[in-house]
Parts: C-alpha cells; structure tokens; sequence
C-alpha cells in the first residue's frame, strides 16, 4: 500500500499537562467553543502541517496553510 500523495499531518501532546477551555484563549476566529469551561488532561504542544511546523511549545508560529476537504454528500 502506498500513502504518496496523503496528508502527513502530526501533532505531539503532553499527556501530563492538563488545561481548561477558553474561547477568549483561541486563536481560532471562532468567539465560541461547545468546550468552553472543561478541563482537559492532556496538551498539543506542537504539530506539522504538510510537513511544516505551525505550532511550537504551544506557540502558533506561521500563517494557515490547510485547506478544506469536501465530503462527499
């Protein structure tokens, strides 16, 4: 089986670092999570798109490159 051609997106998490959900902390253009206020027990510190790092030590660090996907209907 080949995977040429595929996303190779990878995201590292620290699994002792727990946070809690805040909108107000996203860099998301979203104003809203369905999350807002729940603690989680474990952290994305980094992650690759396409091979390029956009998040380092939890940092975002570079303009979005992905791109939506359609589903089929």
């Amino acid at each position: 089986m080949s995977f040429v051609g595929f996303d190779a997106d990878i995201a590292l998490v620290d699994p002792d670092s727990s946070w809690t959900v805040h909108a107000q902390d996203s860099v998301s253009t979203q104003e809203y999570t369905p999350f807002e206020g729940f603690e989680l027990g474990a952290k994305v510190t980094d992650t690759w798109v396409r091979g390029r790092q956009v998040l380092a030590a939890g940092q975002v660090n570079a303009e979005p490159t992905g791109r939506y996907l359609h589903r089929p209907a």
